[in-house]
């Protein structure tokens, strides 16, 4: 019962306290007392119609009434039942009896304000808060670095709190969203750094380039990056590269990310170093569509040579159909065209309906 009333949860203490008066038929008078006493208590709704002033008058003359019972001995009789009068009144002393119902010294904050101080402004909590945290932590604890972050909170020390996070989390995740948010509402004074980013940027690109060196979430990266309009599109161009190309699933993965935002020299990039594993691996027909497909027609033309070597020897050209981006007629051409023909149409500019779009794209 007492744990619910510290918490300000007085409709679960009062049916406690119910069950309880039943086992306590003498003492049934005083649980009736305590039980009206805990319907009165007043509290703010600041939705509502009353203003902050009724509220501070109402609830005065319930604590005057409290302390009345108090001073009357209403509860002598019965323990239990007077520490709770005494948390009613705000009595510091019961409420840091009872301290380690509370846990932190926050919650003995809220509920010091709750019984003691339930109009506080504002301005007023960083008071009160460094009260709390002393009265509730012995002289040999040492203040946690969560316990910094809050002060500065309650003091509404934006940059503070920023900085006091990114020294105590293991992560740029709080902060980054923190920044993020409060930016959107326009309560971050945001200076401009050095490099001419500003807060919220800086802290997202940080962020972002930490999920790029993650093998599962760097495409979660590309997002934040494009959430940064000064140098998003450069950190992006620089973290794409660094991506290791393992499969054909994952390099078309980062070829649709470059397409999307018209990166054509990371579109390059990539098809090239693909055409290149494809050519160390012996699987020429593969080869030969990323190198069409990275434009790169002096590679394409050796990769076609090859190929032709292999058809002289009686090989055929597997592989060429199964590779995203040469399906279509390209890639039919691939197939039915002699390479030897193929080089001859387009040596003499002449472009048959087959050989067409895959002269077309070599050259």
């Amino acid at each position: 019962v007492v744990s619910y009333v510290l918490q300000g949860r007085l409709e679960e203490a009062r049916q406690m306290l119910m069950k309880q008066a039943t086992l306590q038929p003498a003492a049934r008078n005083m649980f009736k007392l305590m039980d009206s006493l805990l319907s009165k208590m007043p509290f703010y709704n600041p939705g509502g119609t009353q203003t902050l002033t009724e509220f501070d008058v109402k609830w005065r003359h319930w604590h005057e009434e409290v302390d009345r019972c108090l001073q009357d001995n209403s509860f002598a009789s019965n323990q239990h039942l007077e520490i709770i009068c005494k948390i009613l009144v705000g009595d510091e002393d019961t409420l840091l009896m009872h301290k380690e119902l509370l846990s932190t010294w926050y919650h003995f904050l809220v509920t010091r304000l709750l019984f003691c101080h339930p109009t506080v402004k504002p301005t007023e909590l960083h008071y009160y808060a460094q009260s709390c945290m002393t009265m509730f932590l012995d002289s040999r604890s040492v203040p946690e670095p969560l316990d910094s972050i809050l002060l500065a909170a309650f003091e509404f020390d934006i940059h503070q709190v920023i900085k006091d996070c990114s020294i105590a989390l293991n992560n740029w995740w709080f902060v980054a969203h923190l920044t993020d948010l409060l930016d959107h509402c326009k309560l971050l004074q945001s200076h401009n750094l050095h490099f001419g980013s500003n807060l919220r940027e800086f802290l997202l690109l940080e962020y972002a380039s930490g999920l790029f060196t993650h093998h599962s979430l760097w495409q979660l990266a590309v997002d934040y990056f494009d959430h940064c309009p000064e140098f998003g599109r450069v950190y992006l161009e620089l973290q794409i590269e660094r991506v290791p190309l393992d499969t054909e699933r994952k390099a078309l993965k980062v070829l649709r990310i470059c397409e999307q935002r018209q990166m054509s020299e990371q579109v390059r990039s990539i098809c090239k170093i693909m055409a290149m594993q494809a050519l160390r691996n012996n699987r020429l027909g593969s080869a030969l569509s990323w190198s069409i497909r990275a434009k790169d027609a002096a590679f394409a033309t050796l990769i076609s040579e090859r190929l032709n070597e292999r058809r002289h020897r009686g090989a055929c050209y597997a592989g060429i159909h199964s590779v995203p981006g040469s399906t279509g007629t390209a890639a039919r051409a691939c197939r039915c065209v002699p390479f030897d023909q193929l080089v001859y149409d387009a040596k003499l500019g002449r472009y048959g309906s087959l050989s067409r779009p895959i002269i077309k794209r070599i050259t």
